[in-house]
């Protein structure tokens, strides 16, 4: 395995005098877990998985203690709809019991 200089990356650049280095530049994980967040905004977040369900994009969207029912028909889909993208990461609701009883 060869070891790269990360100065010598092509997408490494100056400007005014200061060194930029891009970083990661794909969302995997957002937790917005009591946001008061409403139903309305939901379609947004399952179209935007709808779009990256093919390999990358967000793997990870935890929308708890929000102000809309667990219920909410988009809610579900949204939650299935990761949970067939990766059945591997736990949904915000697993880690935060996996976290009560470990305190």
């Amino acid at each position: 395995m060869e070891i790269v200089n990360p100065l010598l990356d092509p997408s490494v650049h100056h400007r005014d005098g200061q060194l930029f280095f891009p970083g990661n530049t794909a969302l995997a994980s957002l937790n917005l877990a009591g946001n008061r967040i409403t139903e309305k905004p939901l379609p947004l977040f399952l179209k935007q998985l709808d779009i990256h369900d093919e390999g990358g994009g967000l793997l990870h969207l935890c929308l708890q203690r929000n102000l809309f029912s667990p219920e909410c028909e988009c809610y579900r889909k949204i939650k299935e709809l990761l949970a067939l993208m990766d059945p591997n990461i736990k949904n915000c609701s697993e880690q935060a019991e996996e976290e009560a009883q470990m305190v």
